[in-house]
């Protein structure tokens, strides 16, 4: 994806490397990462009108990271920063230099560091971590995160990819399982066929967005929803989220044999369980700018499917007939299976052998 910033806050068509509220480890993703390939020292430009507010320097996490109160009352964050306007720089090098330290935090009043749009705040970098790159937030307070592509125009043309769906039964004593998607024609994927399900049960979906092909950079999708014979059961826009949420990353993913994937799912209601015992289930997936993907697939109760088998076994073999079976589940090293247990009801299969 090629997004152009010229006016806002750089001079340039630039590449984005992670979109907003994606998985990291132990919180979301709180702004969006544009990717800077000429390195460091990229100017920086005031989206608004406003002032500095604050500015943090530390040799980790945002590293160098300017805060810009706009007049709509927004706050604007640049982080990875290589260096700041130069009056900016000036003030901060002075309070390390009288503090003897280098992590240092200053805030401004409206009336000492005021900015115009267009004003060069501050130059690209990579300070904090990671390859050169500009971390950008806009948080609509102190405690509100929003998702800077709002302000930010998008070029994109290329649908998510879909690649695994997760069932989760509710009941602990049934592990999960997942399952393969297949592309078929116009961004629709399928699995290879019904899935057996114990119900009730959850559904996750592994999935990543590219914004240009081939296919290098994974990022996070915007909007999921899922829907169950055509009714809407579950959905999720990545717009904003309150400061209270930023470490309960975890309440959105289920992870499971080392694969993370998106739960389609609110941990508050248990609406997106799912009771039926058959179905169709569609997925549809979308990027910021509207790019669908949808994964559609059947389900059918797992005790259908061993039916199903053993009415197989019969109509191959006649003596299978006169074979009585209960149908089982066996535990074996965290793993279970689904057992047919079988036992001869009359004298004549009771010497019968399945070749």
């Amino acid at each position: 994806m090629i997004f152009l910033l010229a006016g806002k806050i750089i001079n340039a068509d630039y590449t984005l490397s992670s979109t907003f509220m994606e998985w990291r480890f132990g919180h979301f993703h709180s702004g969006i990462d544009i990717r800077t390939p000429d390195g460091l020292g990229s100017p920086i430009y005031a989206p608004e009108d406003g002032y500095v507010q604050r500015v943090k320097v530390s040799p980790y996490g945002y590293g160098k990271a300017l805060y810009l109160r706009g007049e709509s009352g927004r706050i604007f964050v640049f982080a990875h920063l290589s260096s700041f306007f130069p009056l900016l720089e000036q003030t901060v090098r002075a309070k390390q230099i009288s503090i003897k330290r280098y992590t240092v935090e200053l805030w401004f009043k409206s009336n000492e560091f005021k900015v115009e749009q267009g004003d060069c705040i501050g130059f690209s970098g990579e300070s904090g971590a990671g390859s050169p790159h500009i971390h950008y937030e806009i948080r609509e307070n102190w405690s509100v995160f929003a998702n800077p592509l709002k302000w930010v125009e998008v070029k994109d043309t290329v649908a998510p990819v879909l690649e695994n769906i997760l069932i989760v039964p509710e009941s602990p004593e049934v592990l999960p399982a997942n399952y393969n998607l297949f592309p078929l024609e116009s961004n629709k994927y399928t699995t290879s066929g019904e899935i057996p399900i114990t119900v009730p049960f959850y559904i996750g979906i592994k999935a990543a967005d590219y914004f240009e092909k081939p296919y290098t950079n994974r990022m996070g999708l915007y909007n999921y929803q899922l829907f169950l014979n055509d009714s809407l059961l579950f959905s999720i826009r990545r717009d904003s989220f309150h400061g209270r949420d930023y470490n309960h990353i975890d309440s959105s993913y289920i992870y499971w044999q080392g694969e993370r994937y998106q739960g389609l799912f609110s941990q508050t209601s248990k609406m997106s369980l799912i009771r039926q015992d058959s179905g169709v289930v569609r997925i549809k997936a979308s990027d910021w700018c509207g790019n669908i993907s949808q994964a559609i697939f059947k389900f059918e109760p797992t005790k259908k499917r061993a039916e199903q088998l053993v009415s197989l076994l019969s109509s191959n073999n006649p003596a299978c007939s006169e074979i009585s079976y209960r149908l089982g589940i066996e535990r074996v090293n965290n793993h279970y299976y689904l057992t047919l247990c079988c036992t001869p009801t009359s004298d004549t299969v009771k010497n019968f052998h399945s070749p």
